[in-house]
């Protein structure tokens, strides 16, 4: 378990710093209407595959996409407009899902 989790944290680094931040660039470069929002998202269930193919869990993957997901990787409007929508998203949405089912235990 050691090596699984060893190698994951290995692959998520390199994943990280070299192809997200390369896909960030393209991002900048193709202007599409809600695309830096979706490409977040594939990411982060690919990271989460890749946790789970590991023998982890999926929201250590899921988790570590959030981590590089920084304002270097993208432009500052992009990173601010994406950051804005994901707490609409939380804060109007799964917050209150989340109290109201922590109420009913």
């Amino acid at each position: 378990m050691i090596g699984k989790a060893l190698l994951f944290f290995i692959l998520i680094f390199l994943i990280g710093h070299y192809v997200v931040q390369w896909l960030g660039g393209f991002i900048k470069k193709l202007r599409l209407d809600e695309f830096e929002l979706s490409f977040l998202l594939v990411i982060a269930l690919c990271l989460a595959l890749l946790a789970e193919l590991l023998g982890m869990h999926f929201i250590l993957g899921a988790f570590a996409a959030g981590l590089f997901f920084q304002r270097r990787t993208i432009d500052k409007k992009t990173y601010t407009d994406v950051t804005n929508k994901i707490s609409g998203i939380t804060l109007g949405f799964f917050a209150p899902v989340f109290f109201a089912s922590i109420g009913f235990i």
